[in-house]
């Protein structure tokens, strides 16, 4: 596991998403930091309500002809079905909030394994993040990308 600091450009006061935006740069520092020579399917989870960007990056090695699974985190605790209903939520993951240690958030379906993992936040990267994701992943390599905003 590593992780992968990028900086984004934030244009004014508040982080505006817009179809037109160009990530290029952002999603170039981070595959140039990956292993990316055998890998044909990866993963990218977002935290919480960042997930524009995990979901642009997604799309990004989507264009590059990568089989993608996208996840983001989420507060809401949904009920789950049965293991052999692979059509629903079927499978449910607790851990703690990269914004808040007294939270609880949850993430769904992760049973699938893929070459590739990419954990995309704005949020604190500590140990016990890193532990927690790494063992729930499924991945042969897993990549926390910490986003710095930074203002112009």
């Amino acid at each position: 596991t590593r992780v992968i600091p990028v900086t984004v450009t934030m244009f004014d006061e508040r982080f505006i998403h817009t179809p037109d935006r160009d990530y290029t740069q952002a999603f170039s520092s981070i595959i140039s930091e990956s292993d990316l020579a055998s890998a044909k399917t990866v993963r990218v989870i977002g935290t919480e309500e960042f997930m524009y960007l995990p979901i642009k990056f997604a799309e990004y090695l989507e264009a590059r002809r990568f089989g993608v699974l996208c996840h983001a985190t989420t507060r809401s605790c949904i009920d789950v079905s049965t293991p052999s209903d692979k059509n629903g939520i079927y499978c449910r993951d607790t851990f703690g909030s990269v914004y808040s240690e007294d939270r609880e958030t949850y993430l769904y379906n992760l049973g699938e394994h893929t070459d590739v993992a990419y954990v995309i936040t704005d949020g604190i990267i500590s140990d016990s993040t890193v532990a927690q994701f790494a063992q729930l992943c499924n991945a042969d390599k897993i990549y926390f990308v910490k986003i710095n905003w930074e203002k112009i």
